[in-house]
């Protein structure tokens, strides 16, 4: 397997890139409440500057290959990932959305599949993985781990991986209560989750409840185990550090985090204050183990 220094020269011709505890329901059953049905506007374009700037970062080397796409929801990465013209696979985890995909693009692949088990992929065979929409915190912490490890044997020696993922601390960690609803049902809602702590549930880790820790880690990772007001699905938030460390853990080489806002390249771990999500570009490197 070759070392990071035998992708150094890679890295440098693709060039700068452009500015421009786990709660109850979580993982890929929790997805369909957020995917959206395939011409959707929500399901149209690209989410933000930092995810298009991390896919124009990579085109010119992975044009033409074979393309994972993790989590398609409504499909609104598959018209965007089609358009490199190689082979492409997409994933969903429930089967409505794997059909409802297969109605709006015929001629691609699509399949069910949870992330942290890709068994029935090839290892060794993707030019690029991609899991965007911070699908990857909508599985429980700990799982993590599991999800990384499948990308890195489906890829390729020197293989792309993009994933985004939420930021802790960012403004949605920093968030107060402000959804658009009449004030009388944001009281009634605000006082039911108050009397659900004062009678024992968990206390909360953040600025509002609904945030508890992942665990005794010592990494600040915080899990939302809903909105405000009580109506998100579990999300993680993750220090831009130890998402660094979870991926170079797993083999792979962070070459760079886009920042949601700009598509700016953040360096290091400053992460800016007003991000609230990264668009991580990383690249398999090493085996995880002896078969990877």
């Amino acid at each position: 397997m070759p070392g990071p220094a035998a992708f150094a020269g890679a890295a440098s011709a693709r060039g700068r890139l452009s500015s421009t505890a786990e709660p109850a329901r979580s993982g890929p059953s929790a997805w369909p409440r957020a995917a959206a049905a395939p011409g959707d506007p929500r399901q149209q374009g690209w989410s933000d500057p930092g995810e298009r700037a991390a896919v124009a970062s990579v085109t010119p080397e992975v044009a033409g290959q074979p393309i994972l796409d993790i989590g398609i929801g409504g499909g609104r990465t598959t018209a965007l990932l089609r358009r490199l013209g190689g082979e492409y696979v997409g994933l969903a985890a429930t089967a409505p959305a794997v059909e409802a995909c297969r109605s709006a693009h015929p001629d691609l692949r699509f399949e069910q599949m949870d992330p942290r088990d890709l068994q029935r992929l090839p290892a060794g065979h993707f030019a690029l993985a991609v899991f965007a929409s911070r699908g990857i915190d909508a599985l429980p912490a700990a799982d993590r781990a599991h999800v990384l490890a499948e990308v890195h044997r489906v890829l390729r020696p020197g293989g792309l991986f993009i994933v985004s993922a939420h930021h802790r601390p960012g403004p949605g960690t920093r968030a107060r209560p402000g959804l658009p609803l009449p004030a009388r049902t944001q009281a009634l809602l605000l006082g039911r989750r108050l009397a659900q702590q004062l009678r024992g549930l968990p206390r909360s880790a953040g600025p509002y409840p609904g945030w508890q820790r992942a665990g005794d880690r010592g990494d600040d990772t915080l899990v939302r185990s809903g909105s405000p007001m009580g109506a998100a699905a579990p999300m993680v938030h993750m220090p831009l550090a130890e998402q660094r460390r979870q991926l170079a853990d797993a083999g792979f080489i962070v070459e760079a985090v886009l920042d949601n806002v700009r598509g700016a390249e953040v360096a290091g771990n400053a992460a800016p204050d007003d991000a609230a999500w990264f668009h991580y570009v990383a690249r398999k490197v090493a085996p995880v183990s002896a078969g990877g």
